[in-house]
């Protein structure tokens, strides 16, 4: 790690003045940053990225569905309340688990009647956008479970 630490600096400080250039970097664990990355003239500032709000999380709800085929029964509003303090990355995760999940009965009559049997139409409900959140909500507890405490 110290040899990839040098070669990461020489390449932000670089041999020659590069104008209108910005670096920008993120992590989770700005406690672990080194300290040669925040000398001036490197990473000048540290600018922390909050938790999406309810409405940000409404929004980034609509961008990760607004191209699937989403039933209109889908309560996007208790979305909104069982996603509260998690990452749009999070978010993202759910609204693509709940598409697989729409999907697998589809393909379960593909492969067992491929007889010309019509495939039933596709349809994200509130049930399997609820079973990601629960899968999500799941993972991250294990995750938080397991995970060892930095010293």
């Amino acid at each position: 790690s110290d040899r990839v630490l040098a070669q990461f600096l020489v390449e932000m400080d670089g041999i020659e003045d590069l104008h209108d250039v910005v670096v920008m970097a993120a992590t989770n664990r700005v406690d672990r940053i080194d300290p040669a990355l925040l000398r001036p003239g490197r990473f000048d500032d540290i600018i922390a990225v909050p938790r999406p709000d309810a409405d940000a999380r409404r929004a980034i709800l609509h961008v990760h569905l607004r191209d699937k085929p989403t039933a209109d029964a889908v309560d996007l509003e208790a979305l909104v309340v069982a996603t509260n303090g998690v990452s749009g990355a999070d978010i993202e995760a759910v609204c693509r688990r709940a598409a697989l999940e729409a999907i697998r009965p589809a393909i379960q009559v593909v492969e067992d009647e491929a007889d010309g049997t019509p495939v039933p139409a596709i349809k994200i409900t509130h049930a399997h956008l609820e079973a990601a959140v629960e899968t999500m909500n799941r993972q991250r507890n294990r995750r938080n479970a397991s995970a060892a405490p930095y010293d």
